[in-house]
């Protein structure tokens, strides 16, 4: 939705968007702010806005290829959209490192979430059922 405080530079630097589609309409909240859309205009990201683009379709093929349509208008800087496929299994975030979930919840970072690239500290080690979400 916009809001000031829904995300920040360093949770964006880590999933690196290409794309941000925001749910928005008429409101007395200011949604979308200006801190919000800098923040996503800073990484790069394309911008979709249901007030400016209506309905926002993503259809998802087979081995995550992916493409981006909207009802009108076209998105805050247009992306290039080119299928790409969303790896099986992540690489390695980072060196972060948690001997176990009690580490990771003493670091207050837990659920540690595979995501897209994966969240640094998460490693299927600790991800007991398999989810995406270790230490849950």
């Amino acid at each position: 939705h916009g809001a000031a405080n829904g995300d920040n530079a360093a949770w964006l630097a880590a999933v690196q968007p290409q794309n941000v589609v925001i749910s928005v309409g008429p409101n007395n909240y200011g949604h979308p702010t200006a801190t919000a859309l800098n923040l996503y205009r800073e990484v790069g990201a394309s911008i979709y806005r249901t007030d400016l683009n209506g309905t926002v379709t993503v259809t998802v093929q087979p081995g995550g290829a992916f493409a981006l349509s909207t009802q009108k208008g076209s998105p805050q800087r247009p992306p290039t959209i080119t299928p790409r496929s969303i790896p099986a299994t992540p690489a390695p975030a980072s060196s972060v490192f948690y001997p176990n979930c009690a580490a990771a919840r003493a670091a207050g970072v837990t659920p540690l979430l595979r995501l897209l690239r994966g969240q640094p500290g998460y490693r299927t080690g600790l991800d007991g059922d398999g989810d995406g979400r270790a230490c849950e």
